[in-house]
């Protein structure tokens, strides 16, 4: 199942870069600009490096409380990325850079070639910060999404593992509470047996083998998550009997069973404990 799962995420994640390629041909070719494959694979292998390197990598350190170094290699990781795109996009964009270029010396040399008055002509503007400011923004908003995702994903584990341990705990109570129940009710039906022989009564042999019907039923039944409704009634029954050993003729004991008992299950050794606490 793991192994499923694992790769199940590493198709998604797969998916969804090639989509993303997909939208930047199709942003591209809507403005009737050439559509470099390996410009746009080496951006988005970029991306995915800020993105898994501080999803995987870097976001245990801040779990750790580790939080100057996360800070410094936080700031590595994206000074270097955004370097390594810079100079990308430098090659990518020289030859856009030159014809801008050469198209403003034409104007600048020839102003009638624009059919528009030298003052009103376009200005280049500054391309480097512009283009500094390209390598930027996609890289933080990549790091930014990689941070929140792991940081939600902490959050669901977190959850998880409380409900788990809510559940070890829950379960850990019911078995604390058949340890206590069950010596308690040995020790009452060994008291009651010993009066019996004693006595040299008939219902010796009996006892002894409801109690080790018990017995077994406690040590090997109970260790199962579910137990036949039957199968649990037949136990109380026998406890019952053993009970009725300490009771006078006094005590009016009465039990009756109703309805189909064949087809349920129950939780094992969960009714001994009220009926015990009954007598």
């Amino acid at each position: 199942m793991k192994k499923l799962n694992l790769v199940l995420k590493i198709i998604i994640h797969f998916t969804l870069w090639v989509l993303l390629l997909l939208l930047n041909y199709i942003f591209v070719w809507n403005y009737a600009v050439e559509f470099d494959v390996v410009y746009h694979i080496s951006i988005i292998a970029i991306y995915a490096l800020v993105f898994y390197f501080n999803y995987y990598l870097l976001m245990p350190f801040l779990y750790k409380k580790k939080i100057l170094i996360y800070a410094l290699l936080t700031l590595s990781l994206l000074a270097g990325t955004i370097f390594i795109k810079d100079v990308i996009n430098s090659v990518y964009f020289e030859k856009e850079i030159e014809e801008r270029l050469n198209i403003r010396s034409k104007l600048l040399l020839n102003p009638e070639m624009s059919g528009i008055k030298p003052q009103s002509r376009p200005e280049i503007g500054p391309i480097k910060s512009r283009r500094f400011l390209l390598s930027s923004y996609g890289i933080l908003i990549f790091y930014t999404l990689s941070f929140s995702m792991r940081f939600i994903q902490k959050w669901q584990d977190d959850e998880r593992h409380k409900s788990e341990l809510e559940k070890e705990k829950i379960k850990n109570e019911l078995s604390f509470l058949k340890q206590q129940i069950n010596p308690h009710f040995l020790f009452n039906s060994l008291n009651s047996i010993y009066s019996l022989s004693i006595s040299k009564s008939d219902k010796t042999t009996d006892s002894i083998l409801k109690l080790s019907s018990i017995l077994r039923y406690v040590l090997y039944e109970s260790e199962k998550k579910q137990v036949n409704l039957k199968d649990e009634l037949k136990i109380i029954q026998d406890y019952i009997e053993l009970q009725k050993i300490r009771l006078t003729d006094k005590v009016k004991l009465s039990y009756k069973v109703k309805g189909n008992t064949e087809d349920y299950k129950i939780e094992p050794s969960l009714f001994i404990p009220l009926i015990e606490n009954a007598f």
